[in-house]
């Protein structure tokens, strides 16, 4: 579902401003590993309701209505089926420099895999999502950045904050909270994800 909804982004106006980045980006792009209906596009300044209008028009169906919602930095247009949520398109502003450098594809701007893996640990940092646990157990296993020390260093450097190893230990160990994991297209258990942030954990612990 989410690649028509790509194409009605690169096609409109805002779609030549905006860089597809997120949770869907790395799942479509990269890692191919979950499903996601909701997804994530980054802009240099804030974005007008207004201006989403006709991407929320352009996004209805016959069995699909939008709506708009405004959240601080954040505007974004609701996928809903009646009163049942099926999914988002988030615009948000996004003042941060790049660390790796951007590519195209179907049309559109896409965030570098480093900047997703700096950008994942820095929401593990700061919530408490088992999607964003999923993507960086998959992160740390497969992609270019595994080190969580060089991964903490990106963070300060982007975000201009960042905790120290302990203070990272923790948050990685709050995977034990997880209940239910997202919709997976490639096979995991969730014991195997507790195990692994429970022993890289160990080692930050280990090394401070």
């Amino acid at each position: 579902m989410a690649a028509p909804r790509l194409g009605k982004i690169s096609e409109s106006r805002v779609g030549r401003e905006v860089v597809f980045g997120g949770g869907a980006a790395l799942a479509m792009l990269h890692l191919h590993h979950r499903m996601s209906e909701d997804l994530d596009f980054f802009l240099n300044r804030e974005i007008e309701s207004a201006e989403l209008a006709p991407v929320a028009s352009s996004l209805r169906t016959a069995s699909l209505k939008t709506e708009l919602e405004a959240v601080g930095p954040r505007t974004s247009v609701l996928l809903l089926r009646g009163s049942k949520p099926m999914g988002r398109v988030d615009f948000a502003f996004y003042p941060f420099d790049l660390i790796g450098r951007r590519t195209r594809w179907r049309g559109l701007t896409v965030e570098s895999l480093q900047d997703m893996t700096v950008n994942k640990l820095q929401a593990v940092l700061t919530r408490n999502q088992p999607r964003d646990f999923v993507d960086l157990y998959f992160l740390l296993r497969e992609g270019p950045l595994r080190d969580l020390d060089q991964l903490l260093d990106l963070v300060r450097a982007k975000f201009d904050v960042g905790p120290h190893r302990l203070g990272l230990a923790a948050r990685l160990l709050l995977a034990c909270e997880i209940k239910e994991l997202p919709r997976m297209i490639r096979p995991v258990r969730l014991q195997d994800i507790v195990a692994f942030f429970e022993e890289r954990a160990r080692a930050l612990a280990r090394s401070e």
